[in-house]
């Protein structure tokens, strides 16, 4: 399991998926939050604008999997948040 901000999630989301033939993505927060979309960055707008969730919030990924043409990323985001940018140990 690692940990990101969503903002990380969904840039990893945009990035592996680019080129194949995905059909439907899912994001599925442990405490019972759903996003799907037909297109990567469809889970970026309607998370921005559908949803009050803080883009860098610190989740910890406990699942992401492809089968078949459908993507499913399983996060969890209770978990102690820290101080500063929590992206800064990844790049």
């Amino acid at each position: 399991m690692k940990k990101m901000t969503i903002r990380k999630v969904l840039e990893n989301i945009v990035a592996k998926s680019y080129g194949k033939e995905i059909k439907k993505f899912y994001l599925v927060f442990t405490d019972g939050q759903v996003a799907t979309a037909d297109f990567a960055i469809d889970l970026i707008w309607k998370l921005a604008e559908e949803s009050s969730l803080n883009l860098l919030w610190e989740v910890e990924v406990v699942c992401a999997t492809r089968v078949g043409d459908y993507v499913t990323v399983i996060c969890n985001a209770d978990i102690e948040q820290t101080n500063g940018d929590p992206d800064k140990t990844l790049w």
